[in-house]
């Protein structure tokens, strides 16, 4: 059976014949200068690793440019070629600029499992390894030299093979610059970074245009100890016993590192600087034990643009599916309003937690059909249930935020 690589170089071949009787007692060393009257020839050479996709010869006039369509593949790794041309790895592309002679491309490829692998680990976020000399791959052993800069509060305890030093691992030097050449294919180092462990941190919230519920304090501080050396905390919730926060006519959402102004000016909570959930985790800086978080608040839509059905309830949906497998739960039936309509078209939309006095307890089937401008909705946390079909139609909705004491969203 006749593959394709044998039918393009029998093919090419029938080329170099034509070409060697037009040219009369040419030699074949002198086949490479060869040009077809005003056009030149590139020729990509196939090699293993690597799949060309498309023509692999080109009919081109002198200083255009060449264009290939190749696919290395995952096991091998690119070194260059000769010919100058442009490797575009994502793209799949080897490129050629104005060329002013016939030639042909040879592409170099070598074996991953062929080359000499440092790899390095760390057990610090913050801090940083560098290759002073060398790199991480290499084709044959060479001399390489690491570079271990601790962070603020941290400090660099040596260099490891095996595992980290408080895993076991041996102890291969003590200063954070570090020489060797590798021996075997594969060679992995640990950068060992002591942490440092605070007894105390506080968390600085500030209310950021609210206040505290109950006071008149526009922030709260929040002191405890670690648990671990790791600094990973959890915000206040939007229930928390400990504080609240409050402001006439907005909505409580999260948290930011950064002072905001209002959510409706971002396109997504993503885009808010540090920003957590309510309850989320946030980060204590390990080199101050201290954070300052600002509340993000998102303003009330106006109660005009809704229309509410009264008088209503629901009671825990846990209660009403199985009562008795959560015999240890305090169930609580709520009364309130529930959104059946809304007749604005802002971007942003938050429903408030109250409408004509009453707490806003659910959303209704179609309540919010074809709000075709609507991007951004922020529920309240007196919200316990969304019926189905509630925003059918809102093509545009891409983020929603809502809190832990929503119970029930149908289909």
């Amino acid at each position: 059976m006749i593959n394709n690589k044998q039918i393009k170089y029998g093919v090419l071949f029938i080329v170099l014949l034509i070409c060697v009787a037009c040219l009369g007692a040419c030699s074949l060393s002198e086949l490479p200068d060869l040009d077809l009257g005003d056009h030149l020839i590139v020729m990509l050479m196939e090699t293993d690793g690597m799949e060309i996709e498309g023509e692999f010869t080109k009919q081109i006039s002198s200083g255009e440019t060449v264009v290939f369509h190749i696919a290395i593949s995952d096991d091998y790794l690119y070194l260059g070629n000769n010919a100058d041309a442009v490797y575009d790895a994502e793209a799949g592309t080897l490129t050629l600029k104005n060329v002013k002679q016939p030639i042909t491309v040879e592409v170099e490829l070598i074996k991953k499992s062929e080359l000499y692998y440092v790899n390095v680990n760390k057990n610090s976020a913050g801090s940083t390894v560098a290759f002073l000399k060398g790199k991480d791959w290499m084709l044959a052993p060479e001399e390489v030299t690491l570079a271990a800069v601790a962070e603020d509060g941290y400090t660099f305890s040596g260099w490891s093979r095996g595992a980290y030093l408080a895993n076991g691992g041996v102890l291969l030097a003590s200063e954070p610059i570090y020489t060797f050449t590798p021996t075997e294919k594969q060679t992995v180092i640990y950068a060992n970074f002591d942490v440092p462990v605070y007894a105390e941190y506080d968390i600085l919230y500030n209310a950021n245009g609210g206040k505290v519920a109950g006071t008149q304090n526009t922030s709260y501080n929040f002191h405890s100890s670690y648990v671990s050396v790791w600094a990973a905390q959890n915000t206040l919730h939007a229930n928390s016993e400990l504080a609240t926060f409050i402001r006439d006519g907005y909505t409580a959402i999260g948290y930011s590192t950064d002072v905001t102004t209002e959510y409706a000016n971002y396109t997504s909570v993503n885009s808010i600087g540090g920003f957590s959930n309510m309850g989320g985790i946030c980060v204590v800086p390990t080199n101050t034990g201290s954070l300052t978080l600002n509340v993000v608040w998102a303003k009330e839509s106006p109660a005009s643009d809704f229309t509410v059905l009264s008088g209503q309830s629901y009671t825990d949906i846990m209660k009403q599916n199985s009562a008795t497998l959560y015999t240890k739960v305090k169930y609580e039936t709520r009364t309130g309003c529930i959104i059946t309509g809304y007749t604005g078209n802002a971007e942003t939309v938050t429903i408030p937690a109250t409408i004509n006095g009453e707490a806003v307890i659910g959303i209704a089937r179609g309540a919010f059909d074809n709000a075709t401008n609507l991007k951004k909705l922020v529920i309240p946390k007196s919200v316990v249930r969304i019926e189905s079909g509630a925003f059918s139609a809102c093509a545009a909705l891409t983020e929603v935020v809502f809190f832990d004491s929503l119970q029930y969203v149908s289909d």
